[in-house]
């Protein structure tokens, strides 16, 4: 699979800040929506993420389908969890600002960058993107350059969930170059 072009980087990361100013990942609904399709993608492709990881790692049907369900369990946590997580939390309001009332909201960072690694590209891709769609933001993702077969299948996978709000950068150390030189509002990387 063809590098993601430097240039592409840099409007794959335009589109996205507009997308998130807009709103577009913010909602309990848009939430909800986004992880709703991010979990019929991953079980549509279920045979292709087993094929992948047993051509790239020699994992067998067992344990890809282990790592498919603890993705899936954990959207459906998130799902679940949502509308609780989202909601203010009283907070305790000094003297001098009474009578107000003070609360924590938990709000949406941005952008966030979302690198994956090459021994679980699953695992360590979807699992910290389930957590970037569930509170809002919006991700650029790169998966690992190591294990080519995941890669086409994690592309195909998030293309079909979200394109507003989610885009893939492929290639290796000089991709991962060129998406450092960027502005991001987190970055998240297990490996």
């Amino acid at each position: 699979m063809a590098e993601t072009d430097p240039k592409v980087i840099t409007q794959q990361l335009e589109d996205l800040r507009t997308n998130y100013r807009l709103g577009r990942s913010i909602s309990y609904e848009s939430r909800v929506e986004r992880l709703n399709r991010l979990k019929n993608a991953i079980n549509s492709n279920r045979q292709a993420i087993a094929d992948a990881l047993q051509k790239d790692l020699g994992r067998h049907k067992f344990a890809s389908n282990v790592t498919i369900d603890g993705v899936i369990g954990n959207i459906e946590l998130n799902i679940n969890n949502l509308k609780s997580w989202m909601k203010d939390e009283p907070a305790e309001t000094s003297l001098i600002m009474l009578p107000g009332q003070s609360y924590i909201r938990k709000e949406p960072k941005g952008v966030v960058l979302c690198f994956g690694a090459w021994n679980f590209p699953f695992v360590t891709l979807l699992g910290p993107l389930v957590s970037i769609i569930a509170s809002g933001n919006v991700a650029l993702v790169k998966p690992s350059e190591v294990s080519s077969h995941s890669v086409a299948v994690v592309k195909k996978i998030l293309e079909e969930t979200d394109y507003d709000t989610i885009r893939v950068a492929i290639g290796g150390p000089k991709t991962a170059q060129e998406l450092l030189k960027q502005r991001y509002d987190q970055i998240v990387y297990t490996g």
